[in-house]
Formats: C-alpha cells, sequence, structure tokens
C-alpha cells in the first residue's frame, strides 16, 4: 500500500511489463471498514470502487465495532454486490477475511488456491485498465510542522472532532511531558489516540500530514490555526 488512496492499476501494469523479474503470482489485498462500508466519503467511495475491482482478497476489518454477526454478513454482502458491478462477470469473485481487533495472520493474507495437493494454480487472471492521469491529483494534501510541544488533552479533544474535508491524517508529535514522540493517524473519520515510540529519544519537533479532498470544506488555513491552538505554548 503506497497510501490509503493508492490506485492499484498502475503498480500492476508497471509489474506486468517488467524485465528479467520473476514473479511467480501478484495478489492484491483491499481492506475495508466494515463500519464505514455504506458511507460514500469512504467505503462506497469512487477511489475505494478503484481498489475493490482490483481485489483478490477483501479483508473486512474491524467487525467487532458491528451490532452482530449479522451486521457483518450484511456488509460482506454488500461489498461482494459492488465488487461484482465493479470488476465485471469475468473475474473469480475474490476471497474474503473478518478481522476483529486488527488480528489477522500472513497465511491468511498470502493463502493462494491449490490445483490439486501441493500443487498451486496459475495467477488469476486480470485486465488492467490504462490509466491515463494520476489518481492523487484528484486529491489535496498539506502538511504542518511545527518546533513547539503539543497540550495532549487539547490535542486529543481536537481529533475527536477533526475539520470536515479530511480523509486520512497521521503524524509524529512532540507531547509536553511525555519522554518519548507520539504517533498518530486518523482513518475512516476515527482517530487512534497518541501512542509512544519504543526506542525514540525526546522529540523536539512534530510534523503532520493530511489527505482531503478538494472542495469547500478543505480548509488548510483553518487546520493550522486549530492545532496551533493545541500547542502547550497557546494561551487561550
Amino acid at each position: 500500500e503506497t497510501s490509503g488512496v493508492c490506485d492499484p492499476r498502475p503498480v500492476l501494469a508497471t509489474l506486468a511489463e517488467a524485465r528479467g523479474i520473476s514473479i511467480d503470482s501478484v495478489s492484491v489485498v483491499v481492506v475495508f471498514d466494515a463500519t464505514t462500508v455504506g458511507d460514500a466519503s469512504f467505503g462506497a467511495s469512487e477511489d475505494a470502487q478503484r481498489q475493490l475491482k482490483c481485489a483478490d482478497v477483501l479483508m473486512l476489518s474491524k467487525v467487532d465495532l458491528l451490532a452482530d454477526e449479522a451486521a457483518a454478513s450484511a456488509a460482506e454482502k454488500q461489498l461482494l454486490e459492488r465488487y461484482r458491478k465493479s470488476a465485471g462477470d469475468a473475474r473469480p469473485e475474490p476471497r474474503v477475511i473478518r478481522s476483529a481487533l486488527g488480528q489477522t495472520t500472513l497465511e491468511d493474507l498470502c493463502e493462494f488456491p491449490l490445483c490439486g495437493e501441493g500443487q498451486q494454480c496459475s495467477p488469476r487472471e486480470r485486465h488492467i485498465e490504462e490509466v491515463t492521469e494520476g489518481i492523487h491529483a484528484d486529491f489535496a494534501t498539506h502538511s504542518f510542522c511545527v518546533g513547539k510541544a503539543f497540550d495532549r488533552e487539547r490535542f486529543e479533544a481536537w481529533a475527536e472532532s477533526p475539520p470536515k474535508g479530511l480523509v486520512r491524517a497521521k503524524g509524529m508529535l512532540w507531547v509536553q511531558g511525555e519522554p518519548k514522540g507520539m504517533v498518530w493517524h486518523l482513518a475512516g473519520g476515527r482517530s487512534s489516540g497518541l501512542h509512544a515510540v519504543e526506542g525514540q529519544t525526546k522529540p523536539q519537533w512534530s510534523e503532520l500530514v493530511f489527505i482531503g479532498n478538494y472542495g469547500e470544506d478543505w480548509k488548510p488555513y483553518d487546520i493550522e490555526q486549530s492545532l496551533k491552538q493545541c500547542l502547550a505554548q497557546y494561551t487561550l
């Protein structure tokens, strides 16, 4: 995954045209947040459909946040129906993995179908569409760097209600009173909280990166101003 809004097609095209490189099989694993499958800004967005149509494996994550097994089955059915609409009838249905609390194994992700005992099937055939322009051009990005510490309480309050227009965000923060740097990310409209980076010495700066959709909700100046109010030295 090069980014949360990556289009797999250029990557697949590059691998298909590789010269002198032995690639036995390529499998595209697409992770969908079970709680936002039907959200037009996330699981049901145009960008998600680009990824979905290339999927060999679909991982339905965060099923532990759903009400029950029936809700997980409904989300899976919705995803598969959308896959068939995006990919057409020619491609075989992707394998689906349900993941709770982020638990999955490398064997689950890398499992390949077997044609017989000890015999691996040929790689799934796929038609790779030509991509004439960069999909990332559809997204706005902004970074915020500051050589001052954040106040933890203020930042966590900001992260609980982040500005509109954000699709993804992550950063390394210097937090007042913390001996190590703290990592944070935002995805699916949810904040990860702050977590210490093991083995790192006390930081002297903070850096955050934001990805959003162009439009009236994308206001990088407002993002910066609201973050400055979260700094420990900021006077309210």
